[in-house]
């Protein structure tokens, strides 16, 4: 199973949300905190736009930011450019990008991945009846 990390490495965020999620509360440090938020920031960017996975993604990082002791290792683990994440996401926050939905104002990363699953689930069946739809005209076409 690939780590968390591996997945963010590869831009499969959602990935590497579930992976972290998973993740005993014990074990949850400031580089945790810090690739839960930059995970959370992108897929809520690229796949998820929603304002309240932004807002959870701002929270981790904020979180990652009060661990001064951490810097270094996160700084390392993110090829030494980890800065101004917190200040980014703030900002796409605070603009909304002009096209975040307002509800729900806040969410919990258990609910995030539920429903993201769902979404999944939904747009496969979707998918699956189109192609079996497809598929039959061909044949009665034939």
């Amino acid at each position: 199973m690939k780590t968390a990390q591996e997945y963010i490495e590869e831009r499969s965020f959602f990935d590497a949300v579930k992976v972290l999620y998973e993740v005993p509360e014990a074990e949850r440090d400031a580089l945790w905190n810090y690739r839960m938020g930059y995970a959370l920031y992108f897929f809520a960017i690229n796949r998820y736009p929603k304002l309240c996975a932004l807002r959870l993604a701002l929270g981790y990082l904020e979180r990652a930011d009060e661990d001064t002791a951490s810097k270094a290792e996160i700084e390392r683990v993110f090829f030494g450019k980890p800065g101004g994440m917190t200040a980014r996401c703030k900002e796409a926050v605070e603009n909304k990008h002009g096209w975040y939905a307002e509800e729900p104002a806040s969410m919990r990363v258990e609910q995030l991945v539920r429903d993201v699953e769902a979404e999944r689930e939904r747009l496969r069946r979707d998918v699956a009846a189109f192609f079996e739809r497809t598929q039959r005209r061909e044949i009665a076409i034939a």
